[in-house]
């Protein structure tokens, strides 16, 4: 029996958090019995915070990452795909080998890598044990096992007209970029009418720093139930970084797309690449970094897409590029004509202020809820201007001094503490 006491105890973020993945597995049982648009249910928190909730001691000492939770209803094992996003959560049966699991995102598979390949590479699964310590093998087997799929298959997701009508619905949300959003919801309908998988032509979207580019491009990637990867291009010093390097140089490794397509299961994610215009083309090296996407950009060349570090082709041609850029002049004009150009737009001051109360949500929910679920007006507006990176990094830092003080909501005033503005670093 509770108490009054006990009813008027302030939950705990855990509490609070466990409470809200119940209401989400109850959607599963019984999805009619509330008819909830997606856009209005809470957010629910990141993998990484539940996987703090699942963490057990033996694996916190040995420093080993923990392995995702299990859940189940009704007797029957489930495998968490996606706990964070708008859209409710995501999960497939764990035994379920079929090709369509969910009929909110059917899929099929298809040939990521010519067998015969992998067996002449020693990378099939009759040679796991020889060589352990390679790499590429290592991923491959830890490929099969997380994800009960054969190491040359991927799944591609198909578009639907759901789809479509998620994408559409976002547009209202980043009305500045709606110009983009509805571009690629047209694309989605076309695709679902002729039950083609989902894949966007690639894209160079133009504006001012500041107008949350990635941040709402995460959110569409979520509405198409795509998984997204951002890589910026200032970090990417030549085509090696995308393309691999050679087995015979010191410390080669395989490009960022081989490895996004070799150790995620779904072959035609979306990969945004920020900054595209801040390219080091005087690089020493005498490969161009924007030379990694000539073939990359054109579907025939994609599909016998190469990684000098592996040496075999892998199928490439499923994946959507988006690219972010500020200025059109420092392109190579082979480049623009591969891309459809967007121009993106300031958001407004109410755009603004609804932006950042997504990120003050998600935030809130990657530390499971500890804070209330609502910001005051007064804290958001004194957000600071510019780029919505740095209005996560003052939330989070408005976090820590509401924590400090034992308070769940955060003030205005916890903007102003030493702790919330950038720090100054003088050299003496």
């Amino acid at each position: 029996m509770t108490t009054a006491d006990d009813d008027d105890a302030q939950p705990t973020g855990a509490q609070r958090e466990l409470h809200t993945l119940g209401r989400a597995l109850t959607r599963l049982r019984a999805p009619d019995a509330l008819p909830v648009q997606p856009s209005r249910r809470p957010p629910l928190p990141s993998l990484s915070a539940l996987r703090l909730l699942y963490t057990r001691s033996e694996q916190v000492e040995t420093g080993e990452a923990p392995a995702p939770p299990t859940l189940s209803i009704g007797g029957a094992p489930l495998d968490v795909v996606s706990l964070s996003g708008p859209r409710p959560l995501q999960v497939v049966a764990a035994n379920d080998k079929s090709t369509s699991p969910s009929s909110e995102h059917p899929y099929t598979r298809i040939q990521l890598i010519a067998p015969a390949d992998l067996a002449a590479h020693g990378l099939d699964a009759r040679n796991n044990h020889s060589d352990s310590s390679d790499p590429v093998r290592k991923a491959l087997a830890r490929f099969e096992r997380d994800w009960g799929m054969p190491r040359h298959e991927r799944r591609l997701t198909h578009a639907t007209a759901d789809i479509a009508a998620r994408l559409n619905a976002a547009a209202d949300d980043f009305p500045h970029l709606a110009p983009l959003v509805r571009r690629l919801a047209g694309e989605t309908q076309l695709l679902a009418r002729a039950q083609m998988p989902l894949q966007f032509r690639p894209i160079l979207l133009v504006g001012q720093p500041g107008l949350g580019k990635t941040y709402a491009l995460s959110r569409i990637a979520a509405a198409a139930g795509l998984p997204m990867q951002a890589y910026n291009m200032t970090l990417m010093p030549s085509a090696f970084a995308w393309f691999g390097s050679h087995r015979t140089w010191n410390g080669a490794t395989c490009g960022v797309i081989a490895r996004r397509l070799i150790e995620t299961p779904t072959a035609n994610p979306i990969i945004l690449v920020d900054e595209f215009d801040k390219a080091n083309t005087a690089s020493t090296n005498d490969r161009n970094p924007y030379a990694a996407f000539y073939p990359l950009l054109e579907r025939e060349t994609a599909a016998k897409f190469v990684d000098e570090f592996l040496g075999f082709e892998i199928d490439a041609s499923h994946i959507s590029w988006i690219f972010s850029a500020n200025d059109l002049s420092h392109f190579p004009q082979p480049i623009l004509d591969r891309l459809e150009i967007i121009q993106a737009t300031a958001p407004t001051a109410g755009v603004r202020l609804k932006i950042c109360r997504s990120i003050y949500e998600e935030v809130n929910a990657y530390y499971l809820h500890a804070f209330d679920r609502e910001p005051s007006e007064e804290f958001l507006e004194a957000l600071p201007q510019g780029s919505f990176r740095g209005v996560r990094r003052s939330i989070e830092r408005a976090m820590a001094q509401a924590a400090t003080q034992d308070r769940t909501a955060v003030i205005a005033s916890d903007l102003q503490t030493p702790e919330g503005r950038r720090s100054q670093i003088a050299l003496i």
